[in-house]
């Protein structure tokens, strides 16, 4: 049976990833950036994910020859947006409904997630696959 434990466990696991992926994302412009990789991070590491996306999408184009395709892209600004949505608003939805209407909110809410959760997973991979890429290439 689903219960808000089980929901709550879920929505740490996919903020976490988010984290994981944001700070992915940060690595990745930092090494791209000329100069010194610590020093770009430092300078990065606190800037909004929406911020360092936008950069790195720019820097990334720049030479018509992207780490990441546009897909990519697009779903890691889907996520950004995604997180501040489970973040801010994703329990929401139920955690002030009658018992009636408690449990089908909190079944459909706790599904919405399991599926960006799974999506975060897939582009998780991708993103740390394409950091060490990058790493490589960059000789970081």
């Amino acid at each position: 049976m689903l219960t808000e434990n089980n929901f709550n466990l879920l929505l740490g696991k996919t903020i976490t990833l988010c984290q994981q992926i944001e700070n992915d994302v940060k690595i990745m412009y930092a090494c791209m950036l000329e100069g010194n990789f610590d020093k770009n991070y430092d300078y990065i590491k606190e800037e909004t994910l929406g911020h360092v996306l936008a950069e790195l999408e720019r820097l990334d184009n720049s030479d018509r020859k992207p780490f990441l395709s546009k897909k990519d892209y697009d779903l890691l600004f889907m996520l950004n947006d995604l997180r501040v949505y489970w973040v801010h608003k994703g329990s929401l939805c139920f955690c002030y409904e009658n018992c009636f209407k408690y449990h089908s909110k909190l079944k459909k809410q706790y599904l919405r997630l399991k599926e960006n959760y799974d999506t975060f997973v897939e582009l998780s991979k991708e993103v740390n696959n394409i950091k060490y890429e990058m790493l490589k290439y960059f000789g970081r």
